[in-house]
């Protein structure tokens, strides 16, 4: 039942910061969302941004497998192509990049939507979020999500940011 809560909350505001626990699947849930995004929106920039390049590849390899697992017969079924890091959705201009954290990472880009997985336990989370504000205030959305810990992650997810 959380899941569809979450999903409902996640549509509707373009910040998005949660606490996590293993259990919950929000990775994937967040994966599948951006992923959705990917292929029903033309021309979306997406993000999967963690704290190293092979991290967020990871969660490319997880869109990759949900891309994989959609039925041929669907009607809507997108066609895309998987590279490290990289996935592109040839005819709609859209792609899913996965980049490391960092404020320089994403400085020159307009993104669609950002999705930061383990935000908390970044060394440079507060530097990445805040290269990645024109995104929100663009028209775009921020997910945050991370295990819970104390520090910049916790003042997201309790609005105590200044």
């Amino acid at each position: 039942p959380w899941l569809e809560a979450v999903t409902n909350i996640w549509l509707t505001e373009p910040l998005f910061a949660m606490y996590k626990s293993r259990r919950m699947t929000i990775t994937w849930l967040m994966v599948f969302l951006h992923t959705w995004l990917a292929m029903f929106r033309e021309g979306a920039s997406i993000y999967f941004v963690s704290d190293k390049e092979e991290k967020s590849d990871e969660l490319d390899q997880r869109a990759a497998f949900i891309l994989d697992h959609i039925p041929d017969d669907m009607v809507l079924k997108p066609r895309y192509k998987y590279t490290y890091c990289y996935i592109d959705f040839p005819g709609l201009n859209t792609f899913i990049q996965g980049v490391p954290q960092g404020p320089d990472q994403l400085r020159q880009f307009t993104a669609t939507a950002i999705l930061c997985d383990e935000l908390a336990f970044w060394d440079r989370g507060r530097e990445t979020f805040g290269a990645s504000k024109p995104t929100i205030d663009g028209g775009g959305r921020f997910t945050g999500i991370s295990s819970p810990k104390d520090g910049f992650f916790k003042e997201m997810c309790f609005d105590l940011i200044r």
